[in-house]
C-alpha cells in the first residue's frame, strides 16, 4: 500500500479569504492525504468557496458559535468512497466513513469545547456516539482535545480532570493508542499548542492523533509541525491505507511563473542559447521539438529549485522553533528566550505569508473575484460543475461492462483506431458532388497563395483565447505570448521547413484527446464527444490560415449554411424556419421538414475528400498544401481519467479544438447541400418569390419537402455523400415535422421508413417549432425548475463575487434561457397563461446574497 499522510491542526479560523488561502497553501506543501481542521468558523455560504480553492473532497460541520467548526479534507490525489458522512456534534464532532482500498475507515474528527466545564458532558456524548460503530472497522480518531491525559503534555494542571477521565475511558474501550506518543516515549518537550508572551509561555500538547491498536502497525511515522498563522502545531501521522489517483496525464506549464522577473529573463537566456545549437540537428523541426522538451524541463528544474530554497528555509525555522520550544519548556520565564522565540515565529509567518499570498494571487477565488474581466472563468466555472468527466466503466463492442483501467484505455484506443481510420471512397461520386460548385475569385486565390507571415502569427496569438488546456507540450498561450519576441521568428522558420518537408514537428502533430460527456449511456463511447487539446505552437498556425479562410467563405458556402461564415448567425437559421412555419399557417401551405442527423459528423471526414474539395472550390495548390501539412501523419493520445492511451493515427476526421475544424467541415458538407439545392424542388412560394430547399448550421441540417419525390432523392444524394466522404446518416435518430395537409407516403425507401415523423413541435437548434402553434409549451416547461437547480448550485459563491460578476451570473444561467427563446419565438395563443417564474430564481440569488 501507499503511504497515506494523515494531519490535524486547530487554523484558529479560516473565515477571512487571506488566512483560508494561507491554511491550504501550507496543507498543500505539506502533501497531506486528509486533514482534520478545528476552528475553521465556516458556515453553508463558505462551503463553495473551499470546494473551489481546495476541490470537492471537503466535508464541514459548522455551528452558530465563533469558536466552532470543524472541516475533513481529502487531498485531490485521492478519491475514497464515502459511504456516510455524520455531524455527531455539530461543530465539533464529524464523522466519515470511508473505504480505501478495500478496508472501511471510521474518520473522526474532534474540536473539544474551550470551556472547561463543557468538556465532560462533550466527551460523554462522544463516548456515546463511538459506541455506535463497528468495533471491527479501523477508527482514526484526531483533532484539538483540550485536554491531556499526561502530566508531562502540559506545562500546568489539567483543569478538568473529569474530562480527561472520560477521555481516558474512551482510549481505553477501544483500544486505540496516541501515534506520536508511541513514536516518541521519551520526549517530553514537544507540544502542539504554544503561546508565547513577553515574560511567560503556556504549552501543552493538546492535537492528537489517535488509531486503533490493531492497526498500528501500519504507522510508520508521526511528526508535530509549526503553522505561522496558528497558535497550534500540526500533527501528522503516516500509515499504508491510500487509495491514490494518478496525478495529471501530463505537464502543464504553470503561467504563474510569467510574474517571476527572474524566471523570464533566465528563460531568455536559455532560450537564445538554445537557439545557436540548431545547427547541430538534422532538421529545425528536430531541433524545436527537442527544444520544447528541454523548455519544460528547465521550467521545471526553476520550480523546484525555488520551491527546494524556500523550503529549507521554512524547515530550518521550523525547527530551530520546535527547539526554542523545548528550551521554554525547562526554564518558561526567561524574557531573552521569550523574545527570541516570538522573533522566530515572526520571521516564520513572514514566509509562510508570503508563499500563501503567491498562492492566492494564482487561486481560482481570486479570479473568481475579477470577474469584472470577462466571462471566460464564468465557463469554466459552470463546466466545473457539469457533468463529471471521470470514466467508471466502458462497454465493450459486444457489450461486456469494462472497469479495469488498462481494460478502457484498450477499449477507448480500439474505438477511436476504428473511427479515424479511413473508408475507401468513390472518385465517381465525388465527381458529381463537385459539379457547379461556387469558385473563390482569382484575386483572393493569389492572395491566399501568399507564405504565410510573422505578423500573421502574431495576429493569430493575439486573438486566441488565454486559460485553455495545452496540448501534449503543456505550453500555454500565455507561455507564447511573453516569450514571443524570440519564439515567433523561430515558428516562422520551423513552419517554413514543415511546409517544404510536408510534415509538421511531431510534438505538433500530437494531440491529446479529451472527451466531453453527451446525453446518453456514457458507458457507450459514442455518447462522448472528442475533443483535441492542440500545441499552441499548431494552433497559432491554424489560427493564422482561418483568418484566412474567413475572408472567402461567404464567397463559396451558400446563404443557408451559417457555421462559421462572418456576418452569419445561428439566429438566421431559427427566424427562416420560424416564419415559413407561420406562412404555412396563415395560407394553409402543406410541406414537410426533415432533420437529418449526420452520425459522428465532425469525426468522419475524409482528409483526401476535403482537400480535393478545398481544390474544387478554387483554392490554389499553395493554401491547400497548407492544410495537407496540417493533417499529414496526425496523431492522438486519448486521454481516460489521468492516463493517456497509445498513439491513434488521426486519419479521417477535422480536430474539434482546431481553429480551423468548423470552417473545414462547413467546407466538407457544401458539396452536399449543393447537390440537394440542384436535385431537391423544395418548397416554392409565390410571395416572396423564393425557393426554399434547406437550413444549415454546421451538421444540422433541415430539409423542406413538398414534394414527395424529393424524399428519395434525399436518400440519393446522400448516399453519394457518404460515398465521397465517409459521412454517415443516422436515419433513426433523424425527425420530421409535417405541416398543413401534408402526407408521408407509404411507400418510401427503406432506411427512410425509420424516420420519427410527428405533427407536434420539432426541436431545432434548441428551440422547439410547431406547424400549429408560434410559441410551443415544450419551450417553457420545466423553465422555471432549470433556472432554480442552476443557481442553488451558485448559491455559496454569489457572496463573494462582484457587482458584475453578479450580473453574469444571472444572464447566462437564468436570462439566457429567456433571451434564446424570445428572441426567436413569437409570443401568441401558444404561449402559457401564467408564464414561468424566473423571480424565484432571482429571489434565491437575493436569499444567497443577504442583506446588501
Amino acid at each position: 500500500m501507499t503511504p497515506l499522510i494523515i494531519a490535524t491542526l486547530n487554523t484558529r479560523g479560516c473565515r477571512m479569504a487571506l488566512r483560508r488561502s494561507q491554511v491550504l497553501s501550507y496543507l498543500r506543501e505539506g502533501r497531506y492525504s486528509v486533514v482534520f481542521l478545528q476552528e475553521t468558523h465556516t458556515d453553508l455560504a463558505a462551503e463553495d468557496r473551499w470546494r473551489l480553492e481546495w476541490g470537492d473532497g471537503v466535508y464541514f460541520s459548522h455551528f452558530a458559535t465563533w469558536q466552532a467548526g470543524v472541516a475533513t479534507l481529502f487531498s485531490p490525489n485521492l478519491r475514497p468512497e464515502v459511504l456516510g458522512v455524520n455531524e455527531a456534534v455539530p461543530g465539533h464532532v464529524l464523522h466519515l466513513r470511508v473505504r480505501m482500498e478495500g478496508l472501511v475507515v471510521n474518520l473522526v474528527n474532534i474540536y473539544a469545547p474551550q470551556m472547561s466545564s463543557r468538556r465532560p458532558q462533550f466527551y460523554q456524548q462522544v463516548s456515546d456516539f463511538l459506541g455506535t460503530l463497528d468495533s471491527h472497522e479501523c477508527l482514526v480518531l484526531g483533532g484539538d482535545f483540550n485536554t491531556t491525559l499526561e502530566e508531562w503534555d502540559r506545562s500546568g494542571a489539567e483543569p478538568s480532570p473529569a474530562a480527561a477521565n472520560i477521555l481516558q475511558g474512551i482510549v481505553d474501550h477501544h483500544s486505540l493508542v496516541d501515534v506520536w506518543r508511541d513514536h516518541h516515549p521519551d520526549d517530553t518537550s514537544t507540544f502542539t499548542f504554544v503561546r508565547v508572551e513577553a515574560h511567560r509561555s503556556h504549552h501543552s500538547r493538546l492535537d492528537r492523533i489517535y488509531l486503533s491498536r490493531f492497526h498500528l502497525s501500519q504507522a510508520h511515522s508521526s511528526a508535530i509541525r509549526p503553522a505561522p498563522f496558528s497558535d497550534h502545531h500540526l500533527v501528522a501521522v503516516t500509515v499504508s491505507l491510500r487509495a491514490e489517483r494518478p496525478g495529471p496525464a501530463y505537464w502543464h506549464f504553470n503561467n504563474s511563473l510569467l510574474e517571476d522577473e527572474s524566471f523570464v529573463m533566465s528563460f531568455r537566456e536559455f532560450w537564445l542559447a538554445w537557439r545557436e545549437q540548431w545547427r547541430a540537428f538534422p532538421s529545425v523541426r528536430r531541433w524545436w521539438d527537442l527544444g520544447k522538451v528541454r523548455a519544460k524541463l528547465f521550467c521545471r528544474d526553476y520550480t523546484r529549485g525555488t520551491s527546494r530554497r524556500r523550503n529549507a528555509a521554512i524547515e530550518q525555522l521550523e525547527r530551530e522553533v520546535l527547539e526554542m520550544e523545548r528550551r521554554l519548556a525547562a526554564d518558561p520565564e526567561d524574557p531573552s528566550l521569550c523574545g527570541a522565540c516570538r522573533e522566530k515565529w515572526e520571521e516564520l509567518r513572514a514566509l509562510e505569508d508570503h508563499r500563501a499570498r503567491g498562492a492566492f494571487v494564482r487561486s481560482r477565488i481570486r479570479l473568481l473575484r475579477e470577474m469584472d474581466r470577462g466571462s471566460h472563468f464564468f465557463y469554466a466555472l459552470e463546466k466545473m460543475r457539469g457533468a463529471k468527466k471521470h470514466v467508471t466503466c466502458l462497454l465493450a463492442e459486444d457489450g461486456t461492462p469494462l472497469t479495469g483501467p488498462e481494460e478502457m484505455c484498450g477499449r477507448a484506443r480500439d474505438f477511436y483506431t476504428s473511427l479515424f481510420s479511413p473508408d475507401p471512397t468513390d472518385p465517381d461520386a465525388c465527381e458529381v458532388l463537385w459539379e457547379e460548385l461556387p469558385t473563390v475569385s482569382v484575386g483572393d486565390r493569389d492572395r491566399l497563395e501568399l507564405p504565410l507571415t510573422l505578423a500573421e502569427f502574431s495576429e493569430a496569438l493575439r486573438r486566441m483565447p488565454t486559460n485553455k488546456s495545452p496540448g501534449m507540450d503543456g505550453l500555454t498561450v500565455e507561455f507564447y505570448r511573453a516569450f514571443w519576441d524570440i519564439l515567433g521568428p523561430d515558428l516562422v522558420t520551423v513552419w517554413a521547413e514543415s511546409l517544404q518537408s510536408g510534415v509538421l514537428p511531431l510534438s505538433c502533430r500530437r494531440a491529446v484527446l479529451a472527451l466531453l460527456p453527451k446525453k446518453g449511456d456514457l458507458r457507450d463511447l459514442r455518447n462522448w464527444r472528442p475533443v483535441s487539446l492542440l500545441s499552441t505552437d499548431y494552433k497559432i498556425v491554424a489560427k493564422a490560415i482561418s483568418l484566412r479562410l474567413g475572408s472567402v467563405m461567404a464567397d463559396v458556402v451558400h446563404p443557408d449554411q451559417t457555421y462559421t461564415v462572418p456576418g452569419r448567425s445561428i439566429f438566421d437559421n431559427l427566424f427562416l424556419v420560424r416564419d415559413l412555419l407561420e406562412l404555412g399557417r396563415r395560407d394553409g401551405l402543406s410541406f414537410a421538414l426533415l432533420s437529418l442527423d449526420q452520425e459522428k459528423a465532425f469525426d468522419r471526414v475524409d482528409h483526401g475528400y476535403l482537400l480535393s474539395t478545398l481544390q474544387a472550390f478554387g483554392f490554389g495548390p499553395q493554401f491547400v498544401s497548407f492544410l495537407r501539412v496540417l493533417s499529414a501523419s496526425a496523431e492522438c493520445l486519448v486521454r481516460l481519467n489521468w492516463t493517456l492511451t497509445e498513439p491513434v493515427s488521426f486519419g479521417r476526421g477535422v480536430r474539434q479544438g482546431c481553429p480551423l475544424s468548423g470552417q473545414l467541415y462547413a467546407l466538407a458538407i457544401e458539396p452536399f447541400l449543393c447537390l440537394l439545392r440542384r436535385r431537391m424542388a423544395g418548397l416554392v412560394l409565390r410571395e416572396p418569390e423564393l425557393r426554399l430547399v434547406l437550413s444549415a448550421y454546421a451538421d444540422d441540417v433541415l430539409l423542406v419537402v413538398q414534394d414527395l419525390g424529393d424524399l428519395a432523392r434525399v436518400e440519393a444524394c446522400q448516399a453519394i455523400y457518404s460515398a465521397a466522404s465517409s459521412a454517415r446518416v443516422n436515419w433513426v435518430k433523424s425527425s420530421g415535422l409535417a405541416a398543413g395537409d401534408w402526407q408521408q407516403a407509404s411507400s418510401l425507401p427503406p432506411v427512410l421508413q425509420t424516420i420519427r415523423w410527428s405533427v407536434g413541435p420539432l426541436l431545432y437548434l434548441g428551440i422547439y417549432l410547431s406547424a400549429t402553434h408560434p410559441s410551443p409549451l415544450e419551450n417553457w416547461e420545466n423553465l422555471q425548475g432549470g433556472v432554480i437547480e442552476r443557481l442553488q448550485k451558485w448559491t455559496g459563491l454569489l457572496r463573494c463575487l462582484p457587482l458584475r460578476g453578479t450580473a453574469l451570473v444571472l444572464n447566462q444561467l437564468v436570462l439566457s434561457l429567456l433571451w434564446y427563446r424570445l428572441n426567436t419565438l413569437v409570443l401568441g395563443p401558444g404561449f402559457p397563461d401564467q408564464p414561468p417564474d424566473i423571480g424565484s430564481g432571482v429571489l434565491l440569488v437575493k436569499n444567497a446574497l443577504g442583506p446588501m
